[in-house]
Parts: structure tokens; C-alpha cells; sequence
């Protein structure tokens, strides 16, 4: 995918702007936690009750829901983020959407320059008035620190904290945890960045998010994903559905993005799914790192049924070469690509998928 020089460097600026706070975990939030700039009280608006009884079926449940990707946090502790969609242009004024408001619409229309992202929802973040720089929903299986709990009767104190500045900005932070059991430690962590004093976003799509928390916690004992999530997986892929399938979205810096799926087998676990790139030559052997291909595995759980349909979908897959190949084959300095090997594999490093594909190197 080519774009413009302007256009390149809107979306670096843009994901610089949104990612500056939003790469840690929730539990290594405090460590950005610098001064209050703001606070507000209120209520919290009408949102469904959700009172989780059995976490280890809503933590199955959440791994096999293609609208949320799970995966491990630095404590090794299970974190369930809601997906995003949006367009992949910057300028682009509709603006993103959680998957799952996506596709509660009746008449949705997917953008033909999508872009699904394991992160949160990029915002436009020179409005000030209700605008946002970034907003994320990320679902904890251990009590959160450093974060605003609701009381019982649904009050609110928000404070709004910043790392860098004195006073409420664009990189201002806020997170609200709401309980969603009452007798195991499992939190929704609502997370919004930006300079609104009246935290609109929160509130705004706080009874969507609990809602699809909801229709989580409600899933019966048994169901197929391919049928759950059949509007879904339609709208990505081909029925009837093949064995698997892997695709290619190209990323910023040829940070490459693998999505797909597996249609699940007895014998095989399908928990911390990840890409690994290699070539013997050029990279001297694994292009990926392996730590952060790990680091980014996701967990796509245990189905109820054989020959179901598990999605998996890997962001920002950095080719790094050797330094001496970086002028035939870097993203800046390179104008040709070269033929690598893609695998997926499984967390305990078994081969899942494996072929050939064309690469370029990401450079600093």
C-alpha cells in the first residue's frame, strides 16, 4: 500500500500522539501516573448488570470471540481487549468504532480502507470539546491499581492524570474500572486519552461496552463460533469456510498485519498464537524478535466443538535485517523486497502454518 510523504508522516505523528501512553499494561500504569490535572464527579448512566459467576468459561468465551483478543500481560495475568475498526486514512473524519458496535449495526457498511486494531480507537484529537486521542476497553482477571473504581450507587470521582505538562492535554489519561463479578477479581478498564475535562467518551460508550460484556457473560454452555459470529466472519472471509486461511494487511513502516483463521482440531492448542518471519541470509535467521512476537501472542481458547472457526489477528510484525541489508531492503533506504518465510505457531512453538512471501526490512 503507498501513500504520500504528508500523508506518511499525518499517520506517524497520529500514532505517536495516541500510542504514548497506551503501550503499557494496565498493571504497569502507575508508573505514568504523574499529577492530577482534573477531576470530575457524576453518575454513571444506565448500563447492564454483569455479574460473572464462572471466570473460567467467560475468559473461554472472550478467547473465542473474534471482537476481543486476548493475550498475557508482563505479570503473565490474562487481559481481554475489545477490537477496534476503523478507516487507515488519518484524515479521514468518520472515526473509529469497537467491533462490536460494528456489527450490532443492522446496516453496517465495513469502509473498504479498514483497519482492525488489538489496541484501542484512534480519536481526533484537536477537537476539544468531547474530542479524544485515543480510547481503549481492556477487560483484567486481577484487581487493578491506580485506576478509579464506580461505587455501588453508580458514582463516579474521574481524575484525569498527566505525565508531561501542568495542565489537561492531548496525552491526559483517565481509566474507570468497573466491577463485572462479585466473587472473582474481574474488572472492565475504560481508558481515555485526551484533553475533554467532561470525559464524554467514557460515558458516551460506556453502556455499549457493558453491553457487549454482557452478551459475553450470557453465552450458553455450548455453541459453535462459527455460527456466534457467523455475520463476522462472513464479512472477512469466504463460506464455506477452508481448513484455514491466512491474510496480509500492509502496516505502517511495512509493519505487516496477519489476520485469519483455523478450523479447530482435537489435537491442537491454539493458545499464544504467533508470526514469526525468518530468512537464513538477511536476518540471520529469525527476522521477528521473539520476545515481541510473544509479547503480542493471543490466546484464542478451547471451542466446544471440533472443526470450529478460531480468528486470530497479529498487528505491527517488524521485519528487522542486519544492518548491511537495510540499503537493498529497508523500508527507507531499500527499494527491493526479498523472499522470507512466514510460520504461525502455536505458544508452545508448534508450526501451525508455514510458506513463502515478500518482505522489507523495518528500519528505526
Amino acid at each position: 500500500m503507498k501513500m504520500s510523504v504528508g500523508r506518511f508522516v499525518a499517520k506517524v505523528c497520529h500514532a505517536l500522539v495516541a500510542m504514548l501512553l497506551l503501550g503499557c499494561c494496565p498493571s504497569c500504569s502507575a508508573d505514568y501516573r504523574d499529577r492530577i490535572v482534573h477531576t470530575l464527579s457524576r453518575q454513571l448512566p444506565a448500563i447492564p448488570s454483569v455479574s460473572v459467576t464462572d471466570a473460567d468459561k467467560f475468559l473461554n468465551d472472550l478467547k473465542l470471540s473474534p471482537l476481543w483478543k486476548v493475550e498475557k500481560n508482563r505479570d503473565g495475568k490474562h487481559e481481554a481487549r475489545a477490537r477496534s475498526i476503523g478507516p487507515d486514512d488519518p484524515f479521514d473524519k468518520t472515526g473509529g468504532q469497537f467491533l462490536f458496535e460494528l456489527f450490532s449495526n443492522p446496516t453496517m457498511q465495513l469502509s473498504k480502507d479498514w483497519r482492525i486494531s488489538n489496541r484501542y480507537i484512534s480519536g481526533n484529537y484537536t477537537v476539544k470539546n468531547g474530542g479524544f486521542a485515543s480510547f481503549s476497553a481492556i477487560i483484567v482477571f486481577t484487581k487493578p491499581t491506580d485506576v478509579d473504581f464506580c461505587k455501588d450507587d453508580g458514582s463516579v470521582a474521574l481524575e484525569v492524570h498527566e505525565s508531561y505538562e501542568k495542565k489537561i492535554g492531548p496525552n491526559s489519561h483517565s481509566t474507570l474500572a468497573i466491577r463485572l463479578s462479585k466473587t472473582h477479581d474481574i474488572y472492565l478498564l475504560v481508558r481515555e486519552q485526551g484533553e475533554d475535562t467532561a470525559r464524554t467518551t467514557t460515558f458516551t460508550k460506556l453502556p455499549a461496552l457493558m453491553q457487549a460484556v454482557a452478551s459475553v457473560s450470557a453465552l450458553p454452555a455450548r455453541y459453535r463460533v462459527a455460527e456466534q459470529y457467523k455475520r463476522f466472519i462472513e464479512t472477512f472471509f469466504q463460506f464455506p469456510l477452508k481448513e484455514m486461511e491466512v491474510k496480509r494487511l500492509p502496516g505502517m513502516q511495512d509493519r505487516d498485519m496477519f489476520y485469519g483463521y483455523f478450523k479447530s482440531k482435537p489435537d491442537t492448542s491454539y493458545e499464544g498464537i504467533n508470526i514469526r518471519i525468518s530468512h537464513p541470509v538477511y536476518c540471520n535467521g529469525e527476522c521477528t524478535r521473539d520476545f515481541s512476537r510473544l509479547q503480542k501472542a493471543e490466546y484464542l481458547g478451547k471451542p466446544y466443538y471440533d472443526d470450529d472457526a478460531l480468528f486470530f489477528l497479529i498487528e505491527d510484525n517488524a521485519v528487522y535485517l542486519l544492518p548491511e541489508y537495510d540499503k537493498q531492503f529497508g523500508t527507507f533506504s531499500g527499494k527491493n523486497s526479498f523472499e522470507g518465510t512466514l510460520e504461525v505457531l502455536n505458544g508452545a512453538g508448534k508450526v501451525l502454518y508455514k510458506t513463502k512471501d515478500k518482505f522489507k526490512g523495518w528500519e528505526r
